[in-house]
């Protein structure tokens, strides 16, 4: 029962996304497929200017190439470096804010003709009403967040895409620490969320009761009842009561919260990368003689970037699910 209503809320979400994407493109096709594209284009306009031209550069000084060849890399990188803050400039200043202008003018022009097909009694109820000026104030800067995460996913996807069939072409036996350190990631990350979920789950009874007192505090007539009354010791000593079992619980579960997030951050990510992947490149290029540095840079950079793209995509998953929300 539970699966179906996830795939139901998954189905729901993507539907919601296109919906919007759709919504976005009609009302400004010039922003919206522009910062598709760019994101693309740029992602992989950097793999090429800070990874491959870089590494290309180091191979050039390590086989002692003529020196004309260096220049010619190293203008290769101003010049994408220039095309990549032109783009820049161009998406933030002059299409995103006339794009996001006529996105917010098609998105309230279609809230008010969904308003104005409401029965009058609607607007007498205060969480409809509510509910009502909460959407007209955050829907428009809502399609452009769909847009901007759509654009990222899309980026980040053919980052990886374009990464990965460097490093099979190279060294394929990157992909396994990439996978091994993503798919560590992924379960750690679960263990820690999960342990974050029981903090959370035992402290809700404990910050309600001492919320409860806290406010006790705050209101008129209750301050004046305390002024006359012994309360006040009382409640000062269940406040305390109340912090001391939240610290204990808190120091309980958070030892084995940092020891996983140590696991997570030294062992997935510095360790397999900094250390393992590191010394295997070495052991190729200065036992086997089969890379070259600039080659090594290369690899180390790329395998990395596109771990982090990788993880990224989950957290582009969760953003899409609160913009559909």
């Amino acid at each position: 029962m539970s699966s179906d209503k996830q795939k139901i809320n998954y189905r729901y979400i993507i539907k919601n996304i296109f919906w919007v994407l759709k919504r976005c493109i009609k009302s400004t096709p010039a922003f919206s497929i522009f910062s598709i594209i760019w994101n693309v284009f740029s992602q992989i306009l950097f793999f090429i200017e800070s990874m491959v031209l870089l590494g290309l550069i180091l191979n050039y000084i390590q086989l002692q190439k003529p020196f004309k060849n260096v220049i010619f890399a190293v203008a290769l990188v101003a010049v994408t470096s220039i095309i990549q803050c032109i783009g820049n400039i161009y998406l933030e200043e002059r299409l995103k804010p006339i794009g996001s202008e006529k996105i917010a003018k098609d998105v309230n022009k279609l809230l008010y003709e969904k308003a104005s097909n409401i029965d009058l009694e609607c607007y007498d109820d205060p969480k409809f009403y509510n509910d009502l000026v909460w959407a007209t104030s955050e829907a428009d800067s809502r399609y452009v967040e769909v847009l901007e995460s759509v654009s990222e996913f899309i980026g980040a996807f053919a980052a990886v895409v374009v990464v990965s069939i460097y490093v099979l072409i190279q060294n394929p036996s990157g992909i396994l620490f990439v996978l091994i350190a993503f798919i560590a990631t992924v379960l750690i990350g679960l263990v820690i969320n999960r342990l974050n979920f029981d903090l959370k789950e035992k402290l809700r009874f404990f910050e309600r009761k001492r919320d409860y007192i806290s406010r006790l505090f705050y209101l008129k007539d209750y301050a004046k009842e305390f002024r006359f009354s012994n309360l006040k010791d009382k409640m000062y000593k269940d406040f305390r009561d109340i912090s001391e079992v939240m610290q204990g619980i808190v120091d309980n579960k958070s030892k084995k919260i940092t020891v996983f997030s140590i696991l997570s951050d030294y062992f997935c990510n510095s360790f397999i990368f900094d250390v393992l992947y590191l010394v295997y490149l070495f052991y190729l290029a200065v036992v086997k003689n089969t890379l070259l540095f600039g080659t090594i840079f290369v690899l180390y950079r790329s395998a990395s970037w596109m771990k982090d793209h990788i993880l990224s995509f989950s957290q582009l998953l969760i953003m899409f699910q609160e913009h559909s929300l």
